[in-house]
């Protein structure tokens, strides 16, 4: 009795000594400290892009002629000429870019080798981290009259003469698709990754063919992957400047090149401001019809 009595008292001393339990942490924030960490960025998104298209579109509505800036442009032989080119170019490459990305991003979700995987990856990736301009004087150099593909042409007998690749659509095409594989890729991968590959296994025991088991089901299930690909391949293609200068020269004139010929050679601001609200609404067109076909949901998913 007086042992137990003992223990009791020691447990009481031990509880009274005890620290005070701590307040379990949790992963939410405040709305205070909320703002604070996204303030920042909200401060970027503000100065950097808001600001920039604001101004943009109000210079090409109240500078120079107003309406007529558009007027002009749209009036324009060269102005119209440059946006065929950049539409029709810029859904090429996007076709050309997705097909060779769906098949990559399907490859390195199916392969079961790492290794393999990885190789294909870094791959992709490379050209992502390479600079814009290295990318494009590289094909410059591949596509010379003395370079690698006339060499090779050449020293097999396919052509008798160097072929004139370089200032053409198709080294603008193929430089632009070589840009945009990335993008593509990675987009497509991040959609197929909720594939399940049983499916496949599913279909084939019913009867069907590799091929079209794969694409009865990569297709429906990836559609919003596929859409959200093709958004982000126009979407960028329809800006390109430096792979239209480099490799394709006057032969094939784009609209940021316009803009660059109407900012410093012309010195014509307003219209400049013009044709780069009508390439930005452009933009905003595909990316409505995007989350038009998918939603908006599906489509913010794989993004």
């Amino acid at each position: 009795m007086k042992s137990s009595q003992v223990e009791a008292d020691r447990r009481g001393s031990a509880a009274e000594a005890a620290p005070p339990a701590v307040r379990g942490w949790s992963v939410e924030l405040g709305r205070i400290k909320t703002i604070l960490i996204i303030l920042p960025v909200l401060v970027m998104i503000a100065v950097f892009v808001l600001y920039p298209l604001a101004k943009l579109v109000i210079d090409a509505f109240t500078l120079g002629d107003g309406i007529g800036n558009f007027t002009a442009v749209l009036g324009s032989g060269a102005a119209r000429k440059a946006f065929w080119t950049t539409l029709w170019s810029s859904a090429l490459v996007t076709i050309i870019a997705v097909l060779l990305g769906a098949m990559l991003a399907w490859f390195v979700h199916a392969t079961a080798s790492r290794t393999v995987r990885a190789v294909v990856l870094l791959s992709v990736l490379i050209p992502f981290c390479m600079g814009v301009v290295i990318k494009n004087y590289i094909f410059a150099v591949i596509f010379a009259r003395t370079g690698v593909v006339n060499s090779v042409l050449l020293g097999l007998g396919i052509v008798d003469e160097p072929l004139k690749i370089m200032y053409s659509p198709a080294a603008v095409i193929i430089g632009m698709v070589y840009a945009m594989l990335p993008y593509a890729t990675l987009s497509l991968l991040a959609g197929f990754a909720t594939i399940d590959l049983n499916l496949i296994n599913a279909a084939k025991s019913m009867g069907a063919s590799h091929a079209r088991s794969v694409l009865g089901v990569v297709i429906p299930l990836g559609r919003p992957a596929i859409v959200a690909s093709m958004t982000i391949v126009f979407a960028i293609s329809v800006g390109f400047y430096v792979t239209p200068v480099v490799l394709g020269g006057t032969q094939t004139p784009f609209v940021a090149s316009l803009i660059g010929e109407d900012l410093f050679d012309i010195f014509n601001y307003p219209r400049a401001a013009a044709t780069g609200v009508l390439l930005l609404a452009v933009a905003l067109v595909v990316l409505l019809g995007g989350l038009r076909l998918v939603g908006g949901k599906a489509l913010r998913a794989v993004l």
